[in-house]
């Protein structure tokens, strides 16, 4: 079995796309995190505006922080008000007014329809979730940043941000990288020729998956090493609290089981059909599955998890990211989802089919 694994480590390491597909995955986490790698205590009003200029208003990093349900209220009816103006709708501006007045007691989802069955004004997100950040001033994101490093350390942010944008450009290296782990085996005379060597069902199977992950591993500990000391050298430097741990804690619970699955996937597919190629669309589509998002019970559109997913994504604002509700549950059924894969790898295997 280890001699497999060594033989496939060794085929990778030589293998260029596994080098360049490594240097692609760090440089596109490195675009996506690095507004989360200037994050700071602003030291005046120049500095914030500063930074809105450079990361927009999706985050505490542009100077934008939550609202309360009444001032996304507000903010909406703001918003509505202007685009009543707008050449489409054709009010004036007493009359967008008197129309917003009218829905200053609604609830938002009252808003919602009496704006649609009145004015055909669509708004598609009932619980107006698209205003849920504001402009803060210093003091207000200051000590927002303050509480929520009281609440938790900066690395603990990170790793989840991390875990996201890491996860979903992994997922996609690995299911062109492991389109190589059964390639020379599935030939003919290869496949044939392995079945007379004294290597046990599962010996070749453990040891092909084993070979998989481990080049895996590799990739993932090397940037995920990078990025683990980038973020507590910076969290350090910004007076933050940093816990060395959180980042390697993130990568275990939210991207080893996926990466596996994808292994044990590419095992099943080329032994049921001696070839790895069916399984590079299934997976594209499996990975297209997993990064889809759904509507709550509040209307609200977002990601909160699919079943079986082999990603795990971490949307929103940097300092109030949060699991999916089912992101426990569903990386445990990962790994049985995998083990179950492994048996189905070895029965295929012991059939000893040739052509």
């Amino acid at each position: 079995m280890w001699s497999i694994v060594k033989r496939e480590c060794k085929n990778y390491f030589k293998n260029p796309v596994f080098y360049i597909g490594a240097i692609l995955v760090f440089l596109g986490v490195c675009m996506q995190l690095k507004p989360y790698l200037q994050l700071h205590y602003f030291a005046d009003e120049k500095e914030l505006a500063k930074a809105e200029e450079q990361f927009g208003n999706e985050g505490v990093e542009g100077g934008y922080i939550p609202c309360s349900r009444e001032e996304r209220y507000g903010i909406a009816l703001k918003q509505i008000e202007q685009d009543l103006q707008s050449p489409f709708f054709g009010m004036s501006r007493e009359e967008a007014e008197e129309v917003v007045a009218s829905m200053e007691h609604m609830s938002e989802k009252e808003a919602v329809a009496y704006l649609e069955q009145e004015y055909s004004f669509i708004i598609r997100d009932s619980s107006f979730s698209c205003f849920d950040l504001k402009k803060g001033t210093l003091q207000e994101v200051n000590r927002y940043i303050e509480e929520k490093m009281e609440e938790a350390c900066y690395t603990h942010y990170f790793a989840e941000k991390y875990a996201d944008f890491f996860g979903l450009f992994m997922v996609f290296y690995a299911i062109i990288l492991l389109a190589f782990l059964f390639w020379e085996d599935m030939k003919k005379n290869t496949y044939e020729l392995l079945h007379t060597k004294p290597v046990s069902a599962v010996q070749y199977v453990l040891g092909k998956i084993c070979g998989g992950m481990a080049a895996m591993l590799a990739v993932t500990f090397i940037i995920t090493a990078i990025f683990w000391q980038i973020s507590l050298q910076w969290g350090r430097q910004a007076g933050f609290p940093v816990n060395a741990l959180d980042i390697w804690k993130a990568v275990g619970m939210y991207n080893l089981p996926n990466l596996l699955v994808i292994v044990c996937v590419y095992g099943a597919v080329s032994l049921a059909f001696k070839s790895p190629l069916p399984a590079v669309p299934a997976l594209i589509l499996y990975a297209v599955y997993s990064n889809m998002g759904s509507r709550n019970e509040e209307g609200a559109y977002g990601y909160y998890g699919r079943p079986l997913a082999i990603m795990v994504r971490f949307p929103g604002s940097f300092l109030e990211i949060t699991p999916p509700p089912m992101a426990a549950v569903n990386q445990a059924a990962l790994l049985l989802f995998s083990v179950i894969l492994t048996g189905v790898c070895i029965l295929l295997w012991k059939r000893r089919k040739v052509w």
